[in-house]
This record gives structure tokens, C-alpha cells and sequence, in this order.
């Protein structure tokens, strides 16, 4: 596995979110690595991705941290 700068983490309730999360994090990074599970402790399922930013560094970070956890609210699920 490549060596990959920020890392973003959520719970949420389907795996459509699961998925759809996963491809906003890789309109800003085509190889960015992400997992998706079924959650040990409910009906959740789990995102973890890894990714680097070529422009804009931990500004940009910044921002999508923002939407992701907003989108994350939106849909009724947790960061982890």
C-alpha cells in the first residue's frame, strides 16, 4: 500500500452512503484507498479512506474534513 497523507472515518447507516462518500473523497484523489465494512457493533456500515492531496495541502484537508462531516450528520451517521 502506498503512503497516503489524511485519513477521514465514519459509521454510517447503508452502504449506498458507504459508497457515495467513497467517490466524493476520490474526486479529489482518483487513488485513494478505501474501505468499506460492516460495522462489528450494529447495522452500520464503516469508511475508512485514506488519501493525498496534490493542491492545496492541509487547507484543502480542511474543507473536506468540513463536508465530509457534515455529509456524515446529514445522513444520520458517525465519525469514528
Amino acid at each position: 500500500m502506498s503512503s497516503f497523507s489524511y485519513r477521514l472515518g465514519c459509521a454510517v447507516p447503508s452502504y449506498d452512503n458507504a459508497q457515495a462518500l467513497a467517490e466524493g473523497i476520490r474526486l479529489f484523489d482518483e487513488d485513494a484507498f478505501v474501505h468499506i465494512k460492516e460495522s462489528q457493533d450494529d447495522d452500520f456500515w464503516e469508511i475508512i479512506a485514506l488519501f493525498n492531496l496534490v493542491n492545496g495541502g492541509k487547507l484543502q484537508f480542511a474543507i473536506i474534513s468540513l463536508l465530509f462531516a457534515n455529509s456524515v450528520k446529514e445522513i444520520g451517521g458517525r465519525e469514528l
